[in-house]
């Protein structure tokens, strides 16, 4: 059989997480999975047998952490969709008033005559305004993708844990 480690936090990973190190074969073959990139993939298939060489390796007890780091990932999971869904909201919200703001600037622009200094200021405001949607979109788009991910994450980790209890 091998042996597994598993360390505390990994300092590279930007969330934290675990790095496991496992050895195997009688110590003649390695492997390091940094654990949150390796859910990442979302592989019920892949998970299954990194847990099974775990479980046979010299310590078992290693592939418990894991179920333990994931219980711990899919409680603040929650809480991080709350937040996505909140600011999405609030961006699209920001949007609707601005693109009122843009409305309103672009009849005020047309009050005036091409070319004059007035029409200018106001075409100005008009492009400060259409970039400032421009960017609340995108910000609403960011937080939306990151609200689908959690959300993805969250029903894959339910998959492992009911595994897991299952088993």
């Amino acid at each position: 059989m091998g042996h597994a480690e598993l360390e505390g936090q990994d300092t590279g990973d930007k969330g934290g997480g675990l790095t496991v190190h496992v050895t195997y074969r009688c110590g003649k073959g390695r492997m390091d999975v940094n654990v949150p990139a390796f859910l990442r993939m979302r592989k019920m298939g892949k998970y299954k047998k990194l847990m099974s060489l775990i479980r046979q390796s010299d310590t078992p007890g290693e592939a418990e952490r894991i179920t333990a780091y994931i219980r711990e990932t899919l409680d603040s999971i929650v809480s991080r969709m709350e937040e996505a869904a909140t600011g999405a909201v609030r961006a699209r919200t920001r949007v609707k008033e601005t693109e009122v703001d843009i409305d309103r600037l672009a009849a005020l622009r047309d009050k005036h005559k091409k070319g004059t200094e007035r029409y200018k200021e106001c075409s100005q405001r008009v492009k400060d305004a259409r970039r400032i949607r421009r960017d609340l979109s995108s910000l609403a788009r960011s937080y939306e993708a990151d609200f689908k991910a959690l959300r993805k994450d969250r029903e894959f980790y339910q998959k492992i844990i009911k595994m897991e209890d299952a088993g």
